[in-house]
């Protein structure tokens, strides 16, 4: 009774009428009919609490009649019962919000709206309170009676606050069901369009209809309060129904959603009709239509359900309210994750857990608080609770530390981006970061953070102790800590029907899914961490067997007419579906490059089979578990003991990080790819550099003749061929050379702020002075070039396409034996001067000279380099990359996505210029992967060197290349003994990679080559 007031209402509202209609008390008065300007009392005499009273027609009884006057007594005292439900409601919230931990947006907003509305409901009832009083009592003997004294004073002070107070209260109730239905409906916000407009509308007519009420002598008001009334209540009639059968619909389609994610007995706590008939505000919206039907007909049993009507709007109102204070009610998380199909553990009942039932695994937590003086059971409020917290503290500074136990790569990164980075090797530790380890990590400082607030609460020992989430958290770290390396992601969600074509199509509805607490062994292993114990279990058990029915034997089920039953046919419950639904996201999702299936583990740490205590043991949750066992399930039961976990590598003293890795050095032979290439031609790369960043911006505003240039080959580029027969009129080339002004302006800027951020970068450190430092420490002090013929073919056709004068007397320097860039004749010290001219270096400034190229093979051999030492280790990493360029290459390539036609490339009838530069071939493996580029790693790769490039799109691709490789299983037996003693012996680690900042050709553009 105490949680569903409303019954009582019914009761006494039932009693009241069954009284009214069964009286045969004479009439206190001999009245006349009533004439028109007499016969609208309830109509003109409202009652002190409602916004509208008018009848929609004309009264059929009159304002002498005792059994209006009964109707109105009758319905102030259901008023007056109404409100004590109303208080009772309040008294609870208040009692429900003081205990409550968790004070967010949540708890505030209630705070806010019950008391904006509970005061407002205080205020109408003492109005009906002190004006009945003056009716009933002070002026019993007015001529006319109670009925004519609430008609004649209807402007008094008491009565007006009354209809105030009972205006203003819709306005505020009713902002709540535009809430609900906006969080039911998944913020759809086409759904409260219509009601919104209600809302409205329902607000202003109230407005003028306050006034009639409170101005009874007014002609100009009295005349219209009748349509103001009916126009009022078919608004509130049509309002609340629009929710309360919106609101029924979205929870009934819902209803098997929920029923699938969360189990039956979890479900039917937001499923059950008790739940629509709350949510939905059922109980008003009932009483409003009961009420508008009786006045239709113009009875005196209306005044009966009018007065209660602010009271009843209020219960419905606190009862949702409450409701979602006790977090109880449909939420953001849960109809999220309805949808989705998969119930995130915030929302999952059965991962908060009572802290009186916190299984005892937190040894090392005891041990500190008695080492602190602590008795869990001394002074020191909820020990449990204070373990859980040190516990907490101490992972979340174990994930801010966290760093992959995966090796380093040899990478020598001398970006800017990476110099701006306190730790050298951060960008590449975390290549394969993990996903979701920042959302743990943040889900365990708010669970720290309620904790804290809780214990400071010098009240806490006198306060149940709550409910946290604590244990699972700490068991999802403990199997991170314990995975097989690699963990790639923590808190993923898994599709079961595989991964979708377009998932950020907007307007399409998500797939189910499943949830993998940690995915760990590059993709192989899936774990997921589930904190139901037996209690639970067997309340699901419970439910199971109230379904077995003496229907259920042979004989009702060879009957024709057997209603459908909900009892099982076969074995199951939650932990099994749970099983299936992993099992099925397995088969969907095999691992990325194989058809391999993922290795589920489940671990369930507060289930226990061999439970001795009788009320906790059940067969069924060992059959449980052999069931999952045959599904091919890893199956582990507690929680993880202290010697498992792994010991935390120890800090620098000197600093809150890791110690670095060994610094790298580069090879004294390096492999030169493409973008060096371009780099070290690069007028960025030797002009002198400008004293400003002011000086630097205004660097890069091309000459005339370069806008000329880059009109002409925006214009004659296209994808259609423009042949001597075809050529445009003069109207249509006016037209093309407007459209190319319009592009041109944005096109421009574009590439001016790329060279001037390569520039600043220069400003920094330039690519030659990186080279001189990083070469000078060699040891062995002589250091080779290398590249392959076709990075320095093509580097050449780019030069002569696009490279200023001094780029270009650069790439022939460069390359003299074969460039056909200038007709002279070069020695090597000839050209290695003339590569050397007007740049800021001093000639000879790093031993470019000469570059040598790579002897043209179908496969790299490195026994046709002349003088190649063979006895040169070769390291694991160079060996993955090797084999990983290698099953690259041997797949096809294809063209690049944006290449030009073949006609238009080369063919010099259609261009006055050289023809146009093809894009470079893509690997079909990764269109992010040039075949040249996969070249030149492959030959650093095979003979052990250090591949230099400005690429650094190119080396992400290549790992992540590597990464499926390792995952299917073909870099397996690349490593041996050797390649241990070298990894964990070498002094001086060698570079596999040396990254540098790119630059650009920029002659061109530049304001110094005018």
């Amino acid at each position: 009774m105490g949680q569903n007031p409303s019954f009582v209402i019914i009761i006494m509202l039932v009693t009241c009428i069954t009284n009214i209609i069964d009286h045969e008390s004479p009439p206190l008065y001999n009245a006349t009919p009533a004439r028109a300007s007499d016969s609208f009392r309830p109509s003109s005499a409202p009652a002190p609490h409602s916004p509208s009273t008018m009848a929609a027609k004309e009264p059929l009884y009159s304002l002498l009649d005792p059994q209006a006057e009964r109707a109105c007594f009758y319905g102030i005292l259901l008023a007056t019962l109404a409100y004590g439900a109303l208080l009772m409601l309040y008294i609870q919230l208040t009692q429900v919000l003081l205990a409550r931990p968790k004070r967010g947006q949540t708890f505030w907003a209630i705070v806010a709206y019950s008391s904006f509305l509970f005061p407002l409901a205080t205020m109408a009832v003492g109005a009906i309170f002190k004006f009945s009083e003056m009716s009933y009592v002070d002026n019993r003997n007015f001529p006319g009676g109670p009925n004519a004294y609430h008609r004649e004073h209807s402007s008094n002070y008491v009565n007006v606050i009354g209809q105030v107070s009972a205006t203003l209260f819709p306005w505020v109730a009713d902002i709540l069901m535009l809430f609900r239905l906006l969080v039911i409906w998944n913020y759809k916000w086409w759904i409260v369009a219509c009601p919104v407009l209600m809302y409205f509308a329902k607000m202003a007519i109230s407005i003028p209809l306050l006034i009639a009420q409170i101005r009874p002598h007014d002609p100009r008001w009295v005349s219209r309060i009748t349509s103001f009334g009916v126009s009022y209540h078919a608004l509130t009639m049509a309002f609340n129904i629009y929710f309360t059968v919106m609101i029924c619909i979205r929870l009934h389609m819902m209803r098997s959603q929920l029923q699938a994610v969360a189990g039956k007995l979890h479900a039917s706590f937001y499923t059950s009709t008790v739940t629509l008939f709350v949510e939905s505000g059922g109980f008003f919206t009932l009483w409003i239509i009961i009420y508008l039907i009786i006045r239709s007909r113009g009875s005196f049993v209306q005044d009966i359900f009018l007065l209660p009507h602010t009271f009843t709007l209020g219960i419905t109102r606190m009862l949702i309210i409450l409701r979602i204070a006790q977090d109880r009610a449909w939420s953001t998380d849960l109809v999220t994750a309805t949808d989705r199909g998969v119930l995130e553990w915030q929302v999952s009942s059965t991962h908060s857990v009572p802290l009186h039932d916190i299984p005892s695994s937190c040894n090392s937590a005891e041990r500190q608080l008695n080492f602190m003086g602590d008795s869990p059971t001394g002074t020191n409020p909820h020990p449990v609770l204070q373990n859980l917290r040190i516990r907490l503290k101490d992972i979340h500074e174990a994930i801010s530390n966290y760093q992959p136990l995966s090796a380093r790569p040899p990478i020598l990164d001398s970006s800017l981006d990476n110099g701006t980075d306190t730790n050298e090797d951060g960008q590449w530790l975390q290549q394969e970061n993990i996903q979701g380890l920042k959302k743990l990590r943040d889900s365990v400082k708010i669970d720290l953070d309620v904790l804290k607030k809780f214990l400071d609460d010098p009240q806490c020992a006198h306060l149940p102790p709550l409910s946290t989430n604590a244990p699972y958290l700490i068991a999802v770290w403990n199997e991170v800590l314990c995975a097989p390396a690699q963990v790639d992601s923590i808190f993923k969600s898994i599709p079961i029907s595989g991964p979708s074509v377009d998932p950020r199509q907007r307007g399409t509805k998500r797939p189910p899914a499943v949830k993998v607490d940690v995915v760990a062994d590059n993709g192989k292993r899936w774990i997921r961490v589930n904190t139901v114990k037996n209690s639970r279990m067997l309340a699901e058990f419970r439910e199971i067997d109230s379904y077995l029915t003496d229907s259920d034997d042979s004989t009702y089920d060879n009957m024709e007419d057997a209603r459908p039953t909900l009892a099982q046919t076969e074995f199951d419950n939650s932990v099994l579906q749970m099983g299936r639904s992993l099992l099925a996201a397995a088969k969907a999702n095999p691992i990325e490059g194989t058809a391999e299936i993922p290795q589920i583990t489940i671990r369930l740490t507060r289930l226990d089979p061999s439970s001795t205590r009788e009320t906790e043991n059940d067969p069924r949750i060992a059959q449980t578990l052999h069931r999952l066992e045959e599904m091919g399930i890893s199956v582990q039961l507690g929680e993880r003991q202290e010697t498992e976990l792994p010991i935390p590598a120890p800090l620098d003293p000197l600093s809150s990080s890791p110690s670095p890795s060994p610094p790298l050095y580069p090879s004294a032979n390096i492999n030169l790819d493409l973008s060096v290439l371009i780099a070290l031609i690069s007028d960025l790369t030797h002009a002198p550099l400008p004293m400003t960043v002011d000086e630097a911006n205004r660097r890069f505003i091309p000459a005339q003749s370069y806008r000329e240039w880059k009109q002409k080959k925006n214009g004659l580029s296209g994808k259609k061929k423009i042949h001597s027969k075809d050529r445009p009129t003069p109207a249509s080339s006016e037209n093309l050379e407007l459209d190319v002004a319009l592009e041109f302006p944005s096109d421009l800027a574009k590439h001016s702020r790329a060279l001037t951020n390569q520039l600043l970068q220069e400003m920094g450190k330039g690519l030659l002075q990186e080279i001189h430092d990083k070469v000078s420490a060699i040891s062995s002090g002589t250091v080779e070039f290398w590249t392959t013929s076709e990075a320095r073919d093509r580097c050449l056709r780019i030069i002569a396409k696009i490279g200023g004068a001094s780029e270009k007397r650069r790439a022939h320097a460069l390359f003299w034996t074969v460039s056909t860039l200038s007709t002279s004749v070069l020695s090597q010290s000839e050209a290695e001067d003339l590569y050397w001219q007007d740049s800021r270096y001093p000639s000879k400034f790093v031993a470019l000279f000469p570059i040598h190229i790579y002897p043209s093979s179908p496969k790299p051999d490195p026994s046709l380099i002349a003088g190649f030492t063979s006895g040169l280790h070769q390291p694991h990493f160079s060996k993955a990359l090797a084999k990983t360029s290698r099953d690259i290459l041997a797949q096809e390539t294809t063209p690049h996505p944006r290449a030009l036609p073949d006609e238009l490339v080369g063919d010099v009838s259609a261009l006055p210029e050289a023809g146009e530069i093809q894009r470079a071939i893509v690997t079909k493996a990764n269109p992010r992967l040039t075949a040249h580029t996969v070249q030149s790693l492959l030959w650093g790769a095979e003979l052990g060197w250090t591949t230099l490039t400005a690429n650094k799109t190119s080396i992400k691709a290549i790992l992540r290349e590597m990464k499926l490789a390792r995952v299917s299983g073909r870099l397996d037996g690349l490593v041996n003994g050797d390649d241990a003693v070298e990894e964990a012996g070498s002094e001086s680690r060698r570079a596999a990679i040396w990254i540098v900042d790119p630059r650009s050709l920029a002659e061109g553009m530049c304001s110094l080559s005018r």
